[in-house]
């Protein structure tokens, strides 16, 4: 014969042990409650527990436990290991650090944009400053001329310190882009 009421679920095996538990308290307050002697008293509540022991015993072919029957789950052994206080130490430790580079991310997210944004237009700023100075020059004696006038030094130290700040301002961009997830298309 096909069965057509579902087998009641439960997560654990402990999960209905509760219930069982609960019943049973429950059982054994309302005996003390309506028994006035010690030998009544005793009588009821072994009476209410040996009830809700068979209540459970013949429900327990209706009970499943993730799948399985209720009776094969409560003769399992439980396969739960002793507490490893290293193990647990270190858990924690690696969660405090997860919770610290969380808020350092965070941090970031909100000042390096703000940062990266003051070095972009500084970097800007000093292009526009070399291309204004500029002077294209088309005669070749003229530059020659101008060549041999200059002072190389600083123009090279000037040169070497736009270098220095475009690294500087990749490198803040890259770790932008570390900890925020975007890339440098994006930003620009």
């Amino acid at each position: 014969m096909e069965r057509d009421i579902p087998k009641i679920q439960a997560d654990t095996k402990e999960d209905i042990l509760y219930i069982q538990e609960e019943i049973k308290n429950s059982a054994l307050k309302t005996v003390e409650k309506h028994f006035g002697t010690d030998a009544d008293l005793q009588l009821g509540q072994t009476v209410a527990t040996l009830w809700v022991n068979d209540t459970f015993e013949l429900a327990a072919p209706n009970l499943e436990v993730n799948g399985l029957d209720y009776n094969i789950v409560l003769k399992e052994k439980d396969d739960t290991e002793t507490l490893n206080e290293n193990l647990r130490h270190k858990v924690q430790t690696l969660q405090a650090e997860i919770e610290a580079k969380t808020l350092l991310i965070a941090q970031k997210r909100k000042t390096l944009p703000d940062q990266a944004e003051v070095l972009i237009q500084d970097m800007i700023k000093r292009q526009s400053i070399l291309v204004n100075d500029a002077e294209f020059i088309n005669d070749k004696e003229k530059m020659e001329e101008n060549i041999g006038s200059l002072d190389v030094m600083p123009s090279i130290q000037f040169v070497e310190q736009i270098h220095q700040t475009y690294n500087r301002s990749l490198s803040l961009l890259s770790d932008l882009k570390k900890h925020s997830g975007l890339s440098l298309k994006e930003i620009g």
